[in-house]
């Protein structure tokens, strides 16, 4: 039986915005982490790792200026508009954030998202398999190969990562309790009423 939830789909679609809108009613039972997209003058600059923690702090679009310079953010773009990756943040952020959503006993932990460079670093996949087989139902997003694909072109250094996301993306895919649904823009509202199922059902075992 599937005990985490992910949703998948084209880019822009609203995954991350549906997840946001059901969750922030039970922020307090909520623990893991989600990407903020960084703007600089209207152009998307960075993506930034950020734990869940409020409802003013959940928010997947910030400024640039509201940041102290490259906190947290694990990917930024230079003036010739290539992609860096900063993977020590998921060793050193993103691990931790999930270990403490385990050990507070969060009744959900939050995965917005994961399917990038992110799936390269040992030490965060090792975390993040950890938390799926564990007790904790999991919601989040899981990246599609070809948005993963439209961005690796734009690293720096895409040989790199390439094969080790390939690897642990199907790992994760192919995961026995992972339930995958995906989200387009006719059936955005009858997904949204499977997530709030699951996030009920959740809450509800966790008490």
């Amino acid at each position: 039986m599937e005990k985490n939830l992910f949703l998948q789909g084209d880019i822009a679609v609203g995954k991350s915005t549906l997840l946001r809108e059901t969750l922030l009613p039970h922020l307090q039972n909520i623990g893991g982490f989600f990407v903020q997209r960084v703007y600089k003058e209207k152009k998307h600059v960075a993506f930034r790792l950020s734990p869940l923690i409020d409802a003013e702090s959940y928010r997947l679009n910030i400024g640039a200026g509201q940041l102290p310079e490259k906190e947290n953010l694990f990917l930024y773009s230079d003036e010739d508009n290539r992609w860096h990756a900063r993977l020590t943040i998921f060793e050193q952020k993103g691990a931790e954030y999930l270990r403490k959503s385990r050990e507070e006993a969060k009744k959900i932990i939050l995965m917005d998202e994961i399917g990038g460079v992110e799936l390269q670093c040992p030490l965060f996949m090792q975390t993040v398999l950890q938390i799926l087989d564990g007790p904790q139902p999991v919601l989040g997003v899981l990246k599609a190969p070809r948005n993963f694909k439209k961005m690796g072109s734009r690293l720096a250094k895409p040989e790199s990562i390439k094969k080790d996301v390939d690897r642990n993306l199907a790992a994760i895919r192919k995961h026995p309790l992972n339930q995958l649904l995906t989200v387009n823009r006719k059936n955005y509202d009858s997904v949204k009423l499977k997530v709030e199922k699951f996030v009920e059902n959740a809450l509800l075992q966790g008490k």
